[in-house]
């Protein structure tokens, strides 16, 4: 059993002030902010409580639901990212494997395709693209990538 009050008798009126310095200066999140008030003022906070009293006094609302994207016509522009995935372990030589992803976006259907990489390299790259546009049926006119492995870039050649 859970030892302490689950909250202040009254509210935190006083404390107002200090959760409001929390949530818009130091950007805390909403589950983060009862442990915070456990450690600053001893009382013991159910998320679920805290949660309420900082909704109904006016802190914090709920952001949209939605992200606004850009309006492109269809097939105009795809969107690419890598980001990492995790960390793969090796059943038999017990090596650590870091796994990427080649992340394409098609932003006026929202539709995404994601492609698992063990390396951030041109080949493999290129093959998650071209899974990609099989997947999506077609190429984008445009890409719009990122990552400075997706941009393009000058290649000098010394004559031999």
């Amino acid at each position: 059993m859970l030892k302490g009050r689950r909250f202040p008798p009254g509210g935190l009126p006083d404390r107002k002030k200090q959760v409001a310095c929390w949530l818009k200066d130091e950007k805390f999140q909403l589950t983060r902010l009862p442990r915070a008030a456990e450690a600053r003022w001893s009382w013991l906070f159910l998320t679920r409580v805290f949660g309420g009293y900082v909704r109904e006094s006016g802190l914090w609302q709920r952001s949209p639901a939605t992200v606004r994207m850009a309006s492109w016509p269809p097939g105009e522009v795809a969107e690419l990212d890598f980001g990492r995935l995790g960390v793969l372990i090796d059943a038999t030589t017990g090596k650590k494997q870091v796994v990427w992803a080649l992340v394409v976006v098609l932003p006026y259907s929202r539709h995404s395709f994601v492609w698992p990489l063990l390396r951030q390299t041109l080949e493999e790259s290129i093959a998650g693209l071209e899974a990609a546009w099989r997947f999506f049926g077609g190429v984008a006119k445009r890409q719009h990538g990122q990552s400075e492995a997706l941009k393009p870039q000058r290649i000098l050649v010394r004559p031999s």
